[in-house]
């Protein structure tokens, strides 16, 4: 998709949000699954163009159902598949990495963190290296979802 399209679209909500300051925003997904994958997907529509994606994981059939990858997808690495996606439906040329965002991942500060990853062993080992404005930990099971936002600049915890 050519720039000029892709930033037209973003006009009908010039009016209500600052377009350019979410183009330069620094977001960070961690886990490529079934909330990382549509969010990554809304926030490149949303005209984040500054997107990072870590996840180790493969697109399986099993995760058809509830990620955003299509059938032709399975086999391929989720980060490669999403890629693709992003690229096609937005243009969006997002950074990936084909591997888990651990406590040996070199720290890069960014505006917004996107945790979507499936273990509290892996939300502990990421914890401490995080370096980011926002947190937004995503958590979802069959029949429940919990999202904590979390100001990390602000010692007042509540």
């Amino acid at each position: 998709m050519g720039d000029l399209i892709y930033k037209e679209h973003l006009t009908r909500q010039s009016d209500l949000i600052d377009t350019r300051a979410i183009e330069q925003l620094k977001v960070l997904v961690i886990g490529a699954g079934a909330i990382g994958s549509f969010a990554t997907l809304a926030l490149a529509k949303m005209g984040v163009e500054n997107i990072t994606v870590y996840d180790h994981d493969t697109v399986d059939i099993v995760n058809l159902n509830s990620q955003f990858y299509p059938s032709a997808a399975v086999g391929i690495k989720k980060v490669t598949a999403l890629y693709d996606m992003l690229m096609m439906f937005t243009g969006v040329n997002a950074i990936t990495y084909n591997k888990k965002y651990t406590s040996d991942t070199e720290p890069v500060a960014y505006d917004i963190v996107l945790m979507a990853v499936d273990s509290m062993q892996a939300r502990a080992e990421i914890m401490p290296v995080l370096q980011c404005k926002y947190l937004i930990d995503t958590r979802m099971s069959a029949e429940k979802y919990t999202q904590y936002v979390v100001d990390m600049r602000s010692t007042n915890s509540k």
